[in-house]
């Protein structure tokens, strides 16, 4: 199995100064771009298929997408949370938003039709099973 590397691009500002008195800054930070991550994966292959795990925690199974096209295993996520708080004058609402994609290139022989997914604590749990291998049968050839 082969990981598509994936290059975050930098959060450091060239002037902190700037940076400080920039909104996003001032709100903790909370855009869209900051807020997408990039979760660990461990891969272990056995005889039977490929076992995939990868850290997501505070994502519901319901929020997560597993799809294959053309050999590319493909886990995506978008999460969005909105807090409203009412006072007497005014509304406030907070935007949260959590994201992630990760993309594996598959093996030729994974049956891509039997690939099975979990999601328990945090961690989602993938098999991918390997096409059985046709096995040579010999015999013998009668002669007439």
């Amino acid at each position: 199995m082969t990981l598509v590397r994936y290059s975050k691009p930098s959060t450091i500002s060239p002037n902190l100064i700037d940076e400080f008195f920039n909104d996003d800054f001032l709100m903790g930070g909370r855009s869209l771009a900051r807020n997408s991550f990039v979760p660990s994966a461990n891969i272990k292959e056995d005889e039977k298929a490929f076992h995939l795990e990868l850290s997501a925690p505070g994502f519901n199974k319901k929020e997560i997408n597993i799809e294959v096209d053309d050999n590319m295993l493909k886990i995506y996520s978008e999460k969005r949370n909105e807090v409203e708080n009412k006072d007497e004058s005014f509304i406030k609402r907070e935007f949260h938003y959590h994201s992630f994609e990760r993309s594996f290139q598959l093996p030729e022989n994974v049956n891509a039709d039997k690939i099975k997914a979990n999601y328990q604590d945090g961690i989602l749990k993938v098999e991918l099973p390997k096409m059985l291998k046709k096995e040579k049968k010999k015999r013998l050839i009668d002669i007439f």
